[in-house]
């Protein structure tokens, strides 16, 4: 305010440190009718924890991972709840595996709230295909009433990892893992990158035809 009043404001401020997420205010849901909408949102985090092309939010915001407390995303739950609203949530977080401490604890706080509540609300999210990887966090998003997931499946087709971006999956294919998703009940929802800096045209077939 000082820098506007003396009329030598900067064209931008940035503060040190990127603020908790505990701290952000409830959204104003009347401002909003929700029989409008196809689903609701709840933000759960800030940051995408990996290196590839899928993380579009890498430039411009703050490492490390940050995630909301278990008690605000009930919170926020519950102001969904009484706002009558019954359906979809999309869980919004670039990666659910991204921090495992966190989002357990929070997985089955949510799958008590639901089943408290006769599960008026079905979940769905983001996360890489090394959730396959975790039979746990599958079972426990399962329980939590998650039905699908958004998945970067490209980045395991053997003809198109290469780059300084990727990293190799050598232990299971991208097959299994995909169906070891499904297993649980949780539909899995494809999301391919194609035509990044390093490719060539020869890149753009390998995942297409992996996908068909």
């Amino acid at each position: 305010m000082q820098d506007l009043e003396r009329g030598s404001s900067k064209p931008e401020y940035k503060a040190a440190e990127p603020p908790p997420l505990d701290h952000i205010p409830l959204p104003d849901l009347t401002l909003i009718r929700p029989t409008q909408y196809s689903a609701m949102a709840i933000q759960y985090s800030r940051e995408y924890p990996l290196n590839d092309e899928f993380g579009d939010l890498l430039e411009g915001f703050w490492r490390p991972h940050r995630t909301k407390s278990v008690a605000q995303v009930i919170i926020e739950l519950e102001q969904l709840y009484h706002r009558k609203w019954r359906g979809p949530v999309f869980l919004v977080e670039d990666n659910l595996i991204g921090n495992k401490r966190n989002v357990k604890p929070l997985l089955a706080a949510v799958a008590e709230w639901n089943s408290l509540r006769r599960r008026p609300f079905a979940f769905f999210t983001q996360a890489s295909v090394y959730l396959a990887d975790d039979s746990e966090l599958l079972e426990l998003m399962k329980d939590a009433g998650f039905i699908r997931v958004i998945v970067g499946i490209d980045s395991s087709v053997p003809t198109h990892t290469k780059g300084p971006l990727k990293r190799r999956h050598t232990d299971r294919t991208l097959y299994e893992r995909v169906r070891c998703i499904q297993q649980y009940g949780i539909e899995v929802m494809a999301a391919s990158t194609v035509g990044i800096e390093h490719n060539t045209e020869e890149k753009f077939d390998p995942p297409n035809n992996y996908i068909q």
